[in-house]
């Protein structure tokens, strides 16, 4: 069997640029890409990695199932409440809503993708 390689993907999670704005219609796969990137690389320790959707609610529905599925098999504690991933090495992968900006600050992160950041308002960034 022939395993299909989407170039395109591929080249976007190699990019070493600081920032990487993606632009893509509808069901084009930007939601596991950025997991996929999120969760690439060394992971070191106490190291916080956010997704963040435009509300709370929002990222729950759109990327915490998603990020389960790729992290099923893995040695972590899924906590529900806080849409969090707990690593063995005490890192962090949480799925976060900007519509509360200020409990964002002052957290140091390693990785951290925006979804749907025409959405959020511009003190997010």
């Amino acid at each position: 069997m022939e395993v299909k390689v989407d170039h395109r993907r591929l080249e976007i999670l190699q990019d070493s640029h600081k920032f990487i704005i993606l632009v893509a219609g509808r069901r084009w796969g930007k939601t596991w890409l950025s997991l996929t990137w999120l969760l690439s690389g060394d992971i070191g320790a106490n190291e916080n990695r956010f997704f963040v959707a435009p509300t709370y609610r929002q990222g729950k529905m759109i990327a915490w199932a998603v990020l389960k599925q790729m992290m099923h098999e893995s040695a972590v504690r899924f906590n529900e409440t806080e849409l969090r991933v707990d690593l063995p090495n005490n890192s962090v992968i949480r799925i976060v809503g900007a519509d509360r900006a200020d409990s964002l600050r002052g957290i140091g992160l390693k990785r951290v993708v925006l979804d749907e950041y025409a959405f959020m308002k511009p003190d997010v960034w």
